[in-house]
């Protein structure tokens, strides 16, 4: 609005008032500075959200970051593998494809992934499941050596080192 490289609009998320100000903002740039997400590359993502649900299964709320993705693509995630059984968008509506920057709901993971986990997706369900095998035992060595305290370590260093103060956060 003063001038300068940065692009800013005035919008309120709680009553609504400039949003669509906001998205045209957005796409302007993006279309200044010719941003493109890569579509013929095998799709990667971010897992947002994971849970179990006990009718359909394991389901990952899942970000695209390039490529695409499609119903029966076989995929790895984190420490976890599958193969699309089904996508849906936030309204719950049936997705045949998923493309760059877009957001759904993925079934048909064997696990539970974390969230924050990268989804890539492979050739095949063998490569899928090798994949997974070793970035579990990868995992499980890693967590071997951490040093986790708990109630009783706690105690114990207490008493060895001779701690006065203890920071603590309480997560309630």
């Amino acid at each position: 609005n003063y001038g300068g490289k940065v692009v800013w609009t005035t919008c309120s998320a709680v009553t609504g008032q400039g949003i669509d100000d906001l998205l045209e903002a957005i796409l302007l740039v993006a279309e200044m500075k010719d941003l493109k997400a890569k579509k013929d590359i095998p799709g990667t993502g971010v897992v947002i959200e994971a849970k179990k649900d006990s009718k359909k299964g394991t389901l990952a709320t899942l970000l695209l970051r390039e490529g695409n993705l499609s119903k029966g693509d076989a995929v790895v995630c984190g420490a976890t593998f599958g193969k699309i059984r089904m996508m849906e968008d936030a309204r719950g509506k049936r997705l045949k494809e998923l493309f760059p920057s877009e957001v759904a709901v993925i079934y048909g993971l064997d696990q539970v992934p974390r969230e924050g986990d990268i989804l890539n997706k492979v050739d095949n369900e063998k490569t899928a499941k090798q994949i997974s095998s070793e970035r579990k035992t990868i995992r499980q060595e890693r967590e071997r050596f951490v040093n986790r305290t708990t109630l009783n370590n706690l105690f114990m260093k207490i008493k060895q080192k001779g701690i006065a103060d203890i920071k603590l956060i309480v997560k309630a």
